[in-house]
């Protein structure tokens, strides 16, 4: 019935290209029609344009013309035609048939935005007269009580403003409240909607973010809450096309993160997407969050002035060259390749890439070869190195002591990475024997490599002096961190950053920059205008590591512990007598103060200020 009613509606004469298109938006309510939605649309639209001119523009359109693009052609062109006209008329009587029209505007059962006959409270009870076919909210005995207040305006569906919540100047009665739903959804959407993942009475719920909606509203997946109690509500919720049926509201308990937890209504109807509604976003005082600075926008076209940085491709250190030392009194070594069956096909792949980058080389002979050690990436890219420990490595340690003394009193932050950072590098010719691996042949590294032990020191010396003077700029192998007390600091040394980077042939992987942000995770850490903080996950790991039952185990928790040492004052003392059990040739024995200090330590965690 609903798609006979679409079908057979016909443009009446007189009427606007927008009245038109909210009575179609209206009459689709109980179509059904899905991901056809937007092509009943357009082709209703086309076919109740009366003016020749108009329709012409569209059909010469083509298959690739949506009913958006449609939609506004109509419009405009009318709009354009009026105008016209008006100009063509000043000054002389206009003489214009007379048509009556059926109000498109708002029923005088309700309220709504539909036709009169359409509309589903004609069989309501009034609430303030008894009387049967209108709601208390337009009931005229009900206006004879009040002041007189100037009758409101009709309005189009096609407005965005018939979505406002009308909180500002109350509702006209009490017992029927109207909130609102303004999510708009596309046939083919061509944007992903914006989600989140807030825990609704311990549940992690994912919902739709909607700063149009007044109201969360929760649909199908009201079950997974474990069906809390609904009461009867009167809240209607009104949308683009129609006010969906409220099965009830529940109180809930939300919580977004840590800090941010409350509690709230939430509506329950029955199809449709959860929606994240300002109701809940003003608990978690989302206008503050959502702040946007200027500090992006700088970043970005800094970065834009230097294209070569950020081309793909490896980049080449210009003018330094790595070496390798190693004591001639050593023999040299040659050990055979490993087995890889569980890699093979992804370990071939990554030879042949290094070979096309000119990063391995093919020989003959070598004195000095290790086996491979092929490590599956975060990505899922194999990274390929040699197990040099068994060759040429000797221990080399990088400091970090200090490195986030310069970041205090920060407010904006750049975090730049250079791929295969390493390899950046090439390696002098000497040094390229001690390097050759064995995997289906020898092949012998022309750049520096992962897994040589000095690689780590050698690469860090060439950062340090590269970047040397720029202030408030922290390098730890490839990551560098940019930031400033202000933002036209921060601004000014990124650009000499990214020129330094320029001048010396290296390059950065755009997508794992960050530029111009308010907080960045770095080396175990999150730095921010507040300070540092230990990451949330790692602290997590702290908390939920289980009970110590051996020496190893222990070692493992100190290290995770020891890690975050500047957050926990007196940890040295408090954890002695658990550092006990390391000592040589002490027995194995935990008591109840081994315990206690145990879970002590995990409550010791504070906020880190660099001024004490």
């Amino acid at each position: 019935i609903a798609h006979y009613h679409f079908c057979k509606h016909d443009r009446q004469p007189g009427e606007s290209v927008m009245t038109y298109v909210a009575a179609l938006c209206r009459l689709t309510e109980h179509c059904e029609y899905g991901n056809i939605l937007d092509d009943m649309l357009r082709d209703w639209l086309v076919c109740g344009i009366t003016n020749d001119r108009t329709q012409r523009r569209l059909f010469a359109e083509g298959a690739n013309m949506d009913f958006q693009k449609a939609f506004d052609t109509a419009v405009s062109m009318e709009t354009a035609a009026k105008n016209a006209e008006e100009l063509k008329s000043e000054g002389q009587p206009a003489v214009s048939p007379l048509h009556v029209l059926q109000s498109e505007g708002w029923a005088s059962q309700y309220g709504g935005m539909h036709v009169p006959h359409t509309c589903w409270f004609k069989q309501e009870v009034c609430h303030s007269c008894k009387k049967k076919g209108h709601t208390q909210r337009m009931c005229q005995a009900e206006k004879w009580k009040k002041p007189f207040k100037s009758q409101m305006p009709a309005k189009s569906a096609y407005h965005m403003d018939d979505f406002e919540k009308e909180e500002d100047g109350g509702h006209t009665n009490k017992t029927e409240d109207h909130e609102h739903m303004a999510l708009l959804r596309a046939s083919q959407p061509k944007e992903k909607p914006y989600l989140c993942t807030p825990q609704v009475e311990g549940i992690d719920l994912t919902m739709e973010t909607d700063t149009g909606a007044s109201v969360s509203v929760v649909g199908k997946t009201y079950k997974r809450l474990g069906r809390p109690k609904l009461k009867a509500t009167k809240t209607v919720l009104r949308t683009y096309t129609g006010e969906p049926k409220v099965l009830g509201e529940a109180q809930v308990g939300g919580e977004l993160s840590r800090t941010s937890r409350y509690g709230t209504t939430l509506y329950c109807f029955g199809d449709g997407p959860s929606l994240l509604g300002r109701n809940w976003l003003n608990k978690i005082f989302w206008k503050e969050i959502k702040h946007v600075t200027t500090a992006l926008t700088k970043s970005s076209e800094i970065a834009g002035q230097f294209p070569t940085v950020f081309q793909e491709g490896m980049g080449t250190l210009r003018g330094i060259k790595a070496k390798i030392y190693v004591d001639s009194q050593v023999p040299s070594k040659f050990f055979k390749a490993r087995v890889v069956p569980f890699l093979k096909k992804e370990v071939q792949s990554e030879l042949e890439r290094l070979q096309e980058e000119g990063i391995i080389s093919p020989v003959q002979f070598s004195d000095w070869v290790a086996p491979i050690v092929p490590v599956r990436k975060p990505n899922e890219e194999i990274r390929r190195w040699g197990d040099y420990k068994l060759t040429v490595n000797q221990a080399a340690r990088l400091p970090r002591n200090g490195m986030f003394a310069v970041l205090s009193r920060s407010k904006t932050f750049t975090k730049l990475d250079l791929p295969q950072a390493y390899t950046q590098i090439e390696l002098d010719k000497e040094s390229r024997k001690f390097v050759t691996v064995n995997t289906k042949g020898l092949f012998q590294y022309n750049r520096l490599p992962y897994g040589v032990a000095s690689a780590p020191a050698i690469f860090q010396c060439v950062m340090d002096s590269l970047l040397q003077g720029i202030p408030k700029v922290v390098v730890h192998l490839d990551g560098i961190l940019i930031t400033g007390d202000s933002e036209e600091e921060h601004a000014k040394n990124l650009q000499e950053v990214l020129k330094r980077l320029a001048s010396a042939g290296l390059r950065l992987k755009r997508e794992k920059c960050k530029s111009g942000v308010s907080s960045v995770v770095y080396l175990g850490h999150k730095t921010n205008a507040t300070g540092l903080h230990p990451i949330p996950e790692k602290v997590r790991a702290i908390v939920e590591a289980p009970n110590p039952k051996n020496v190893s185990k222990l070692k493992s928790f100190l290290g995770m512990l020891h890690y975050y040492a500047k957050f926990m004052p007196n940890l040295s003392t408090v954890m002695a007598p658990l550092c006990q059990l390391l000592a040589k040739n002490t027995k194995w024995k935990r008591g109840r103060d081994q315990q206690q200090i145990y879970e002590e330590s995990k409550r010791l965690l504070v906020h880190y200020d660099p001024e004490k």
